[in-house]
Parts: structure tokens; sequence; C-alpha cells
């Protein structure tokens, strides 16, 4: 459980984005704009695939607004230490239930984003306390309909290096009520995807995952 806890990237995750660079070149598939989230685990991620397929680094964008859910109290720990200290039944609520919270971070909590200098760039009202999966949704949207789908409009193939949280939402949204492939506790997992969206460029056409040749 990281969150906002801006951890390295693990070496397990070194080795994924050296296979999804190698995924996204077998497929010949041409990326114009990157867009990523400002923890370290994710940016290290897109150095090596962009680096890999060529991608300039002026072409790469960093936003709070793609970071990880905000696990809120809930930060640092493990899954036995949230239950340990919190109870059984809020850690599987905030879990499972889309609009379920955990217990805020105190403002003053060393581990809070309003204490941490790279967001002194964010409106401080803005910067979260812990998040339901409806809260990163509302998070997330401004950026993706503005950014993400202006480029996509003016006809740029967007490459978007970000978390398990917020990919689960943002397809479960481009589906509008038909099913995700990540519902039923299946989850992105730790290959590439390939979104089309549909001809009114918001919607969700297909989403699958990018395979090894075989």
């Amino acid at each position: 459980m990281a969150g906002w806890e801006d951890t390295p990237l693990a070496p397990e995750g070194e080795a994924d984005a050296h296979r999804a660079a190698d995924r996204i070149l077998a497929a010949k598939i041409a990326v114009d704009i990157v867009h990523v989230s400002r923890l370290r685990r994710a940016r290290r991620t897109a150095e090596i695939v962009t680096a890999r397929i060529g991608v300039p680094a002026d072409r790469i964008r960093a936003t709070w607004r793609l970071n990880e859910r905000h696990a809120g109290s809930f930060e640092g720990l493990t899954r036995d230490e949230m239950i340990e200290r919190f109870g059984r039944d809020p850690v599987r609520s905030w879990k499972h239930d889309t609009d379920a919270h955990p217990v805020p971070l105190d403002p003053d909590d060393p581990r809070h984003p309003r204490q941490d200098p790279h967001y002194d760039d964010v409106p401080r009202h803005l910067l979260p306390s812990g998040e339901s999966a409806d809260d990163v949704l509302e998070r997330v949207l401004p950026y993706w309909t503005t950014e993400v789908l202006g480029d996509v409009a003016a006809g740029r193939s967007v490459l978007i290096v970000t978390h398990d949280r917020v990919l689960r939402v943002l397809v479960a949204h481009m589906a509008s009520g038909r099913p995700s492939p990540f519902d039923g506790g299946g989850g992105p997992g730790r290959v590439p995807w390939v979104a089309t969206l549909r001809v009114d460029g918001r919607r969700l056409a297909e989403v699958t995952p990018l395979e090894a040749e075989p």
C-alpha cells in the first residue's frame, strides 16, 4: 500500500517498464505525448519507456492529478498494519466501495501532501487528506477532459503512466455503464493496455492488454 508515499520504483517495476517498452515497440505504436503522475515510481517508469521508444523529454507532462489514490491515515501501512490500527471493516470498505473514505490524515501530519514542497504549486484546498474511488475520478477528470482528450482530439497518440486505482476509475468512466475489464476484482496488472475511443473521442470503444509477441 503506497498511496501518495513517494516510494522508488522497485526492481520488479523496472523490469516491467522495460517489458512494456518492448511490447510498445513490437506493436509499432508511435507515442506523441506522455502524461505521468508526479510520484517517483511512475516518473521512473515513464523515463525507462520513453527512452526505449524514443519519445523526447519535452513531450512528457507530469501532473499531481494522475497520482495514485491518497490513502489518508492508511498511508505507508501494509494491509495487516491497517487492520490492526483501524479494524477490518473500514479497510475492507475503503478497498471495495467506491464512495468509502479512509480515516483522514491530519493536515499537520508530515505525510500530508500539504507538508510536501513538491505540491507547493497546488492550491492547499485541493490536496487530499484521503480519497475514495469517487474522489479520485473527481480529481482526475479536469486534467483528463482538457489535457488528455485535447491531445486525442488533435490526433495525437497518448501514453498515460499512472497507478492501479487511477486506471480503474478512468476505464470505468470511459466505459460509461458498460462492463470494464477491471470489474470483479481484476486489475490492470503489470502490462500496458491499449484503449481505443469511439468517434466522439470520449467514450471507450475497446481496451485490451498489449500482450507479448508469441
